[in-house]
């Protein structure tokens, strides 16, 4: 076991260092002071680390400057679907050259990561590689897109964007873990059968029943709405703010639905500073119809699975 002297500071500082040359051990292991390479000789020993410093940025500069690749004409690229137009359109429009296309390597790597959030083992790289066929870049896509992968991968993606959490920290009624779980079923279920986001938006926007139930896990986004320490009409304005929000990227409607938004938001949303805090109230208004009761708050009439959650 080696014991660095306390007497001695830089040799702690200098660790990595120090001992990646080889030091004179006394006999019974220790390091001293004078064993110290640092201590011995510093100029030295710091000039040998700036010239390594050197060496690893001349190298890493020679090899950023050999990957980079002349532009491509926007027009010598084939336009494979709407996307394609769209873009190369543009570029062809305004005479500006596009990127060159990947290489097979370049493009597994990508689409591996863009779609499953990992990057391809040895063995699927060289089996693509080996690949001739002209269609072997989509049979990729096409794998990928039906890999428990992709759907796990995406999955998460809609449980961020839908904020599903066990806990909510301005929420009157949390999910908890149950109605997490119910949640989580039904986005993977969603991601799994390619449904569409609009229906995803629409389901979560409107649904209701037991949020504990996995076929009404939708019942939890307006869960996350609930607000506390406040009239009803506060959840109605959360809830407009989470669905603008969420499905629409409009982040300021929290902010109009206090005050209008002249000398507010001016300098954030051209939008914004135009609207006003009675138009945030119109579209409140359309979240009125939604309605929250915990457990014991619901008529022994009604069972638990029949309760509108809205």
């Amino acid at each position: 076991m080696l014991r660095l002297p306390r007497k001695c500071p830089a040799c702690v500082r200098h660790l990595t260092f120090a001992f990646m040359a080889a030091a004179a051990f006394g006999a019974d292991g220790t390091v001293s002071v004078a064993d110290c390479r640092f201590v011995a000789n510093r100029d030295e020993f710091l000039g040998r680390q700036l010239r390594d410093r050197r060496e690893i940025y001349e190298r890493a500069r020679k090899l950023s400057r050999s990957a980079v690749v002349a532009p491509l004409a926007a027009d010598k690229i084939a336009q494979r679907n709407f996307i394609d137009q769209e873009i190369f359109g543009k570029l062809i429009k305004n005479g500006i050259p596009a990127a060159p296309l990947v290489s097979d390597a370049e493009f597994l790597r990508r689409i591996y990561l863009d779609l499953t959030g990992r990057i391809p083992d040895p063995a699927e790289i060289r089996a693509f590689l080996a690949d001739t066929s002209d269609t072997r870049r989509d049979a990729a896509i096409d794998r990928l897109l039906d890999s428990p992968e992709f759907t796990d991968r995406w999955t998460m993606w809609m449980g961020d964007l839908l904020q599903n959490t066990s806990k909510l920290a301005n929420a009157a009624i949390n999910r908890n873990v149950q109605g997490r779980n119910a949640f989580y079923a039904y986005i993977r279920d969603a991601v799994s059968s390619d449904k569409p986001l609009r229906e995803v938006a629409v389901d979560s926007i409107t649904g209701k029943g037991n949020n504990y139930d996995p076929p009404s896990g939708p019942a939890n986004f307006p869960m996350g709405a609930s607000t506390s320490m406040g009239p009803l009409q506060d959840t109605y304005d959360t809830m407009l703010a989470r669905t603008a929000a969420t499905f629409l990227g409009m982040g300021h409607y929290d902010c109009l639905l206090c005050h209008n938004g002249r000398g507010h938001l001016t300098q954030l949303s051209y939008w914004g500073g135009q609207t006003t805090r009675y138009q945030a109230w119109q579209l409140a208004a359309f979240m009125a119809k939604t309605t929250e009761a915990k457990w014991h708050e619901i008529e022994r009439t009604v069972h638990p699975r029949e309760a509108a959650y809205p």
